[in-house]
């Protein structure tokens, strides 16, 4: 189901949620980070897809030593977002992208058990 909602970008961010109980005076929805709001961050971006899974300085160095691991460092945020997402920077199929992209949908699923 994660997996489904992840990559169909329906996972329930905060904006997302603060848009869905607009109407609702009894909600309060906080459409800032979490993981930034918990390290103190001075000012918090929204919770986006990108932002949670992506650019979120939570997540960064975990990502970076990932990126390393694989010799993914040195390449364009492009390069490295397409990684994630296809497995490949060219986003073409290779014999091992099927499992990057396995670990990468796991980590998001860590990430998000952990905003949860």
């Amino acid at each position: 189901m994660f997996a489904f909602r992840f990559y169909n970008n329906s996972l329930s961010t905060g904006p997302r949620l603060a848009g869905r109980y607009r109407a609702n005076a009894n909600m309060d929805i906080d459409e800032r980070c979490s993981f930034c709001v918990r390290m103190g961050v001075q000012v918090p971006e929204r919770e986006n897809f990108l932002h949670l899974f992506n650019t979120c300085p939570a997540v960064q160095g975990v990502l970076v030593r990932y990126l390393e691991k694989y010799g993914m460092d040195t390449v364009t945020e492009m390069d490295k977002t397409n990684f994630f997402f296809t497995g490949s920077k060219d986003c073409e199929k290779t014999d091992d992208s099927e499992i990057y992209m396995l670990f990468y949908i796991f980590f998001c699923f860590l990430v998000w058990k952990c905003k949860t």
